[in-house]
């Protein structure tokens, strides 16, 4: 299976079991606060995974990579 990323799972044929996860994650970063790079914050997501905090003049979209 590969999905619209483009990520590619492998399923056992025997398991017809699935289910997709079509809502999009949420983040809240908890300050308000201009923090420097040597700064800590805080961030809590609906999800699990990995935060990357991203100056505000960089577009993120589906084609931005990580550096």
């Amino acid at each position: 299976m590969i999905d619209t990323a483009g990520n590619v799972t492998v399923l056992a044929l025997s398991d017809n079991d699935y289910t997709l996860d079509t809502v999009g994650s949420s983040a809240t970063l908890n300050t308000t606060v201009t923090t420097k790079n040597t700064g800590n914050i805080s961030v809590q997501s609906s999800e699990t995974g990995t935060a990357y905090l991203v100056h505000s003049s960089i577009t993120v979209d589906a084609n931005t990579t990580q550096a």
